[in-house]
């Protein structure tokens, strides 16, 4: 078990690890990331869609019990996310081992393929092989976007810096 202070030398080290990494490499990880963490929530969809009307609000619950298989798929296949960016990479900047430079297009490349890859997943499965194309899978769907887009700027950031706070650890 390490310390707290351990902790920080190690992440302070994987954020220069990500920044050394050639472009090639950083663009196919963020891709996946963005993929896998995006078919976990599609799986998100699916599970909750399935059970909300016998099980109501516990339905939510399930799924965020089966969400996390998009993330332990990536720390076991290695892909990339923003989020443990932003938390080593800014570490490691603030510890004076990286350069600002390094850290905004570090940022920029993982963001950039981890959007591209969750839109693959998006429109490949959800779209094209019709995954929440009808029935509750649908209805699912809009109603967790309506939920989104009736949110407060304020809630937004909130909530997204708490998520991304759980998914660094």
């Amino acid at each position: 078990m390490m310390n707290p202070a351990e902790i920080l030398s190690a992440t302070i080290h994987h954020g220069q690890e990500k920044v050394k990494r050639p472009m090639l490499e950083k663009a196919v990880l963020g891709f996946i990331g963005g993929a896998l963490i995006s078919m976990g929530y599609l799986l998100y969809i699916r599970v909750i869609s399935s059970v909300v009307d016998e099980l109501g609000s516990l339905a939510s619950f399930i799924g965020a019990a089966v969400f996390p298989i998009g993330l332990i798929v990536i720390l076991m296949g290695g892909g990339e996310l923003i989020t443990s960016n932003m938390t080593a990479v800014t570490a490691s900047f603030f510890a004076k081992k990286v350069k600002f430079s390094d850290l905004l297009k570090n940022w920029l490349v993982i963001t950039f393929f981890n959007l591209l890859g969750a839109f693959f997943v998006a429109f490949f499965f959800a779209h094209v092989v019709g995954l929440t194309a009808s029935g509750v899978y649908r209805e699912e769907l809009i109603v967790i976007a309506d939920s989104k887009i009736d949110a407060t700027w304020l809630q937004t950031l909130v909530s997204g810096v708490g998520c991304n706070w759980f998914v660094g650890l």
